[in-house]
């Protein structure tokens, strides 16, 4: 899923790079001024971080399987050893 839409690159920092993201925010902004709605095929996570709501697992893992996997790994293995802690403090 999602792998026809577009996700710019974080580590997209250039000088460049930072001018396209200033006008892409703009064109936006203009899009929205005048309720033309611009057709730009982002996932969910990228609208959800642009909004700054709350990004769920399954959000990364549309975008990118690995990462969702590496994420759910680490959540369980904080989850164990918060559970070896409660057990060491009966």
């Amino acid at each position: 899923p999602n792998q026809d839409k577009l996700l710019p690159s974080p580590s997209s920092s250039s000088p460049h790079n930072l001018s396209l993201f200033e006008f892409l925010g703009r064109m936006m902004g203009i899009a929205i001024r005048t309720r033309m709605p611009l057709d730009l095929n982002f996932p969910p996570l990228f609208w959800k971080l642009l909004a700054q709501q709350p990004v769920s697992h399954a959000d990364v893992m549309q975008v990118d399987t690995m990462t969702g996997r590496v994420l759910l790994r680490m959540m369980r293995e904080d989850e164990d050893e918060d559970e070896d802690e409660d057990e060491d403090k009966q």
